[in-house]
């Protein structure tokens, strides 16, 4: 089996050291090419141009920055790779985006998957990353062995979907979550390091909430939009989190999460259907209102 890696950055310099490691016939490459020096060391084979790097390929994987890159990359595959039959997308792409390529990619005789990486480079180097995999369940199997060399298989392989881009859905909803959890952690950290809280007593209060079955109380409510058993009303949502927002703004720390849950917690009181529901039915108030 033949792989041709297009795009190493960090990310794509990391699952290169793994697949060489795992003894997979790699090519790679790079704009930069000083970025291939280190994976030739390991036995990569290097091409001057993208198209020589798929021409021999039987399965191409990139690892590019954005969406653009990615449909840069596509033009040149229809054209040049002749002998692949499968395109693996590990980047973040929009939905919409990654629909697109699944259907020009299926018009040109190629298949195309999504593997998209959750994780850090570090992890990739350990064999520890997460890949939420989009594509038909043969292919899911298919792939392992590539996937086994830079992914922690039992835990972390998760098959999204038979339709790609259902991976990028579910990869953005974790980084949402991911950017929204780092937020938050930052406005408390400016808060609590404002009045000179130990920060071993932040590090516990991280570490019990975010492993806390509350959060998985609350998940439950929001995916399955059942807020009917009040455990806390709106009214004490909306008093906790006027004076949450003064308690920072008191010590210099602008609380911008809270402003924005203040206002979808006003926004639910003021509404007939939802005025008399548990508090958390303010997770709702960033849908918009359809015409």
């Amino acid at each position: 089996m033949k792989i041709t890696l297009i795009g190493l950055g960090n990310m794509g310099s990391a699952i290169a050291t793994r697949l060489l490691q795992a003894g997979f016939d790699l090519t790679v490459y790079n704009r930069t090419t000083r970025k291939t020096e280190a994976l030739v060391k390991l036995g990569a084979k290097t091409a001057d141009t993208v198209e020589q790097a798929v021409r021999e390929a039987d399965i191409i994987m990139s690892c590019l920055f954005d969406d653009a890159s990615v449909i840069e990359l596509s033009e040149t595959l229809f054209s040049s790779a002749t002998q692949a039959k499968t395109y693996i997308a590990t980047e973040t792409l929009l939905p919409d985006t990654s629909k697109t390529l699944a259907k020009k990619y299926s018009e040109h005789g190629l298949n195309y998957v999504t593997a998209c990486c959750v994780g850090v480079p570090p992890a990739a180097l350990r064999g520890e990353l997460g890949v939420l995999f989009g594509g038909p369940r043969e292919d899911y199997e298919a792939l392992r062995p590539i996937f086994a060399a830079y992914c922690a298989m039992d835990k972390k392989y998760t098959h999204v979907g038979a339709t790609p881009f259902l991976a990028n859905v579910l990869k953005i909803a974790t980084n949402y979550m991911l950017y929204s959890a780092i937020e938050a952690m930052g406005e408390v950290h400016a808060f609590t390091e404002s009045v000179g809280l130990d920060k071993a007593h932040l590090r516990e209060l991280f570490e019990s909430i975010y492993q806390h079955k509350g959060f998985l109380l609350y998940a439950d409510r929001i995916i399955n939009e059942d807020f009917e058993q009040v455990n806390f009303s709106l009214a004490g949502g909306i008093k906790d989190a006027k004076l949450y927002q003064k308690a920072f703004l008191d010590q210099g720390v602008s609380p911008d999460i809270l402003a924005v849950t203040e206002k979808h917690l006003l926004s639910a009181q003021a509404s007939e259907a939802d005025k008399h529901k548990d508090f958390s039915v303010f997770s709702q108030g960033s849908k918009l209102k359809k015409a």
